[in-house]
């Protein structure tokens, strides 16, 4: 048997279900163990309150005859009358006045006469029983004169539609009326269970929507109208008086239509099987040939009692073997109660061999009253917990299937977090400075992970050799306090960082003079990180509650920090590919198309704001005599000598660029006309005082330069420009080595 957990749901209804079953086999053991008591100590107390009877068949061609032990009379199942003679011995005293009783078990006759000279009582019919036989008749019962006494004979006249034996007993009215208590004891016992188990069904059938518990209803539903039709209770009930027209085939029909649910029962506990043919239409044919046999019944189209009795037979049997068959493929599907519900089955079979043995007077007479009717409802019972284990089933793999979609589902929500981090990552990360893309991609993954971990914070704690430790607590309300925690516990996160193995029950150790409270009722966890460029660390994870963090949602953590890695790197690499692509080879500096680029952007935000700006071309003087004297080799030389003086000449926030050849341009933001001719002739004489060494000798080098500011209305650098080229040919046509501003013009 697998084990199951003591939470588990099936758990528990099975073991309610093993309770039932094992107070329903007591009840029913402890019903026949009175029974057979109560019978033995009749037995003894028999020669004071019973006296003996013999029987005479008085017919000339009899069909009747007596039964194995003597003590009854099989009457024919055509039903004709049977006549036969009672010869019993009254005693001469009665000490306690308790009268004589003549009694016979109470079976389904259409008629019973009894005659004696002098003494003639109405006849008794098991379909239409008298006022004075009461709700619950358990037996015939007529009291005998009160001066009969020595040898009594008495005439009976008794005819059925069924298989039946009759037995006669002449008793004190005390013990008949014990006898009737124990057998009404037993009767209400057992339409007891089948009353609880019908509302269990309508409950289970209400709860589940189940057609299992339907069938298990109509299966308990027949089995209580056979059981009332049987013991002659129905036709006292007044909404069951239609059953009386119908006699002995009353019981044939509630007897079918036990067998077709039976069968239902059956079938819809092993489960449709739409891939076994067998299976599927075989109970289904066998059930609906007995639901119209007992439909032609109730209508009227009935056979012979004979021919009847030997159908509801072999319906008894096609519903034993079909059943078994059932069962038996539950029980190779491992289905739960499926043997002891064959077991069950297997002494139900048994229970209505004796009970047809019974009544044709070849077994106790006890079987032939309550013995099948204590074998319907055993298998009642243990079919009961059968299916409450089926719900049991239903549930836990409607549970598993919720949590396996719940857990597909939450993967698809990660997975769809985890992508839109990946494009709002791509696009951030862009326009962020090189040295602080981790800690940028950091804050945004754990902005990410803050809802989908229900967290309280999150910190990441980071340290480089050399340098201070850095750490981001999101969120930032909460940095003070995770920074306090931090310290007390460094050395323990230092070596889950230095293990680099996740923690997802970290103990943390409270910050004094706070209190234990409050560390108790946090869950913490930690996750070694590293960034790629030696730093190393720790996520530290923080949750309300005793709940421990799992190994997915570390590995979620995990996942969104390789993304961040991946995305930093990919993020260092495009800057990489961005800035080579805006740099010119040679010197380093922004080439044309980036220098194009920043000179719009700039002006446009100038006219936005209303700033200045001014525009510097700087050109090499005789630069291609240069070329022409050392070689372009020196003329390269001499490029990058420029860059670099250029470069340590301009402010914070000016801008440099290669413009073409040996042309170069400076933007300088908010400066005046007069600061922008300073700042050019500052350039001018660093690159006239300086020279460059080229195989062994000095080359000096001039330049000339054109300033022009932004007026007030331009909103593109194509004017400007334009006056600054002036202003540089300008310079050129003046003698070169000079600054010259251009004119501002409206």
């Amino acid at each position: 048997m697998r084990y199951l957990p003591r939470g588990n749901p099936r758990w528990r209804m099975q073991g309610s279900g093993l309770r039932l079953l094992a107070w329903g086999l007591l009840v029913l053991s402890a019903t026949v163990a009175w029974e057979g008591i109560a019978r033995a100590a009749q037995t003894s107390a028999a020669p004071a309150l019973e006296v003996p009877v013999s029987l005479q068949l008085l017919d000339a061609q009899p069909r009747a005859h007596l039964s194995v032990d003597g003590d009854g009379v099989v009457l024919p199942p055509e039903g004709s009358p049977a006549r036969f003679r009672l010869s019993f011995d009254l005693p001469s005293r009665n000490p306690d006045g308790s009268p004589w009783q003549l009694r016979f078990n109470r079976i389904e006759l259409k008629e019973l006469q009894l005659q004696a000279p002098g003494w003639h009582p109405p006849a008794q019919d098991f379909f239409r029983p008298q006022p004075h036989d009461g709700l619950l008749p358990m037996a015939f019962s007529q009291t005998l004169p009160a001066h009969w006494r020595g040898p009594v004979s008495v005439d009976v006249t008794a005819s059925t539609e069924l298989a039946r034996t009759l037995r006669p007993q002449v008793v004190r009215m005390a013990l008949g009326a014990e006898q009737d208590k124990r057998s009404l004891a037993v009767a209400i016992a057992l339409y007891a269970c089948l009353l609880v188990l019908a509302i269990v069904a309508v409950s289970l059938c209400l709860g589940a929507r189940e057609l299992a518990f339907l069938s298990f209803l109509a299966f308990v539903s027949a089995s209580l109208l056979l059981m009332l039709v049987v013991n002659g209770h129905a036709y006292t009930v007044p909404f069951l008086a239609w059953l009386k027209p119908l006699g002995g085939q009353g019981t044939n029909i509630a007897m079918l239509l036990v067998s077709a649910s039976g069968i239902c029962t059956a079938r819809d506990f092993a489960g449709r099987r739409p891939d076994n043919l067998w299976l599927r239409w075989t109970p289904v044919a066998g059930a609906s040939a007995m639901v119209a046999l007992a439909a032609a019944g109730l209508c009227g189209f009935a056979f012979a009692p004979e021919t009847m009795q030997i159908l509801v037979i072999i319906g008894w049997a096609a519903a034993a073997v079909l059943a078994m068959l059932a069962f038996f493929s539950a029980i190779l599907r491992k289905a739960w109660l499926g043997w002891p519900l064959l077991t069950a089955l297997i002494m139900l079979g048994i229970s209505c061999t004796l009970f047809e043995l019974s009544v044709r007077g070849m077994a106790d007479p006890f079987w032939g009253r309550f013995g099948y009717q204590i074998g319907l409802v055993l298998v009642a019972v243990v079919l009961v917990v059968a299916l409450i284990g089926r719900i049991a089933d239903f549930r836990l793999k409607h549970e598993q299937e919720r949590m396996a979609r719940k857990a597909s589902e939450q993967r698809l929500r990660q997975q769809q977090a985890y992508t839109d981090l990946a494009d709002l990552l791509r696009k951030r990360l862009q326009d962020v400075a090189s040295k602080d893309l981790e800690w940028y991609a950091v804050q945004m993954a754990m902005e990410s992970l803050l809802p989908w971990l229900q967290l309280n914070s999150a910190t990441i704690i980071l340290s480089r050799p050399g340098y201070d430790q850095t750490r981001i607590t999101e969120p930032v309300t909460h940095t003070s306090r995770l920074s306090a925690l931090i310290d007390v516990n460094d050395a323990t996160l230092r070596a889950v960082a230095q293990r680099k193995l996740p923690m997802a029950e970290l103990i943390m150790n409270p910050v004094p003079g706070s209190t234990r409270a409050r560390a108790a009722s946090m869950a913490y966890a930690a996750v070694p990180l590293t960034t790629g460029k030696g730093d190393v660390g720790v996520a530290l994870l923080e949750r309300v509650g005793p709940q421990a963090f799992s190994a997915e949602e570390l590995a979620l953590v995990d996942q969104f920090g390789q993304l961040v890695l991946q995305q930093t790197a990919e993020a260092r690499e495009t800057q990489k590919l961005r800035r080579s692509a805006e740099l010119d080879a040679l010197t380093g500096m922004l080439n044309r198309n980036a220098i194009d680029l920043a000179l719009s952007h700039a002006f446009i935000e100038a006219h936005k704001n209303d700033k200045t700006l001014a525009v510097l071309f700087i050109d090499v003087d005789g630069f291609k005599l240069v070329n022409d004297t050392y070689g372009h080799a020196c003329g390269d030389q001499c490029l990058r000598h420029l860059a670099d003086v250029l470069s340590r000449a301009l402010r914070p926030g000016d801008l440099l660029g290669r413009y073409g050849g040996e042309e170069f341009l400076v933007l300088l933001p908010t400066p005046g006309d007069d600061q922008a001719r300073e700042i050019g002739e500052r350039i001018r004489l660093q690159i006239e005082e300086s020279a460059v060494e080229w195989q062994d000798q000095k080359v000096k080098l001039t330049v000339s330069v054109g300033v022009a500011t932004r007026l007030v209305h331009e909103q593109t650098p194509t004017q400007a420009l334009e006056r600054a080229d002036r202003a540089l040919y300008s310079a050129k046509h003046e003698g070169r080595n000079r600054v010259v501003l251009a004119a501002r013009k409206p």
